[in-house]
């Protein structure tokens, strides 16, 4: 006989790690004309040939994956505890409102809102510099 030693409880509020595929960009002042997206051409202003109007240049990019938590906490309808040759597993059916069921590990979703921000944070921290040494998450942002 198994002992499932898990965290949570059916009917329990808890709250969900959900992760978004975002491009980040390395990004520059264009040279030509300082940012200001424009240039004098004969006494005429025009966009930029270099950047278009935009302001910056982009010199690459990165695929990187950003970590957030879901603003409605998410209640547990059932659990799942698996026993086989790979291992044992243990999924928590979980629920918002009137949607769709997702099922879930106990490492996704967390008791205290707190909690899930904090694991987001650190999970982030590992992409949180690109090969430029740029910060990501705070380019992000912007």
């Amino acid at each position: 006989m198994h002992t499932v030693n898990n965290k949570f409880e059916i009917g329990q509020d808890v709250f969900l790690i959900t992760e978004r595929r975002v491009r980040i960009e390395d990004k520059r002042t264009c040279d030509v004309c300082l940012g200001v997206g424009t240039v004098t051409y004969k006494g005429y202003e025009m966009n930029c040939p270099k950047c278009h109007g935009r302001r910056e240049i982009v010199l690459g990019s990165k695929p990187t994956i950003i970590h957030s938590v879901e603003d409605e906490p998410y209640r547990i309808v059932s659990y799942r505890y698996t026993v086989c040759k790979d291992g044992e597993f243990l999924k928590y059916k979980i629920k918002q409102g009137y949607g769709k069921e997702k099922s879930v590990t106990e490492e996704e979703i967390f008791a205290i809102r707190e909690e899930a921000v904090k694991a987001c944070d650190d999970l982030n921290m590992f992409n949180a510099y690109d090969e430029w040494g740029k910060q990501l998450l705070k380019s992000q942002e912007e």
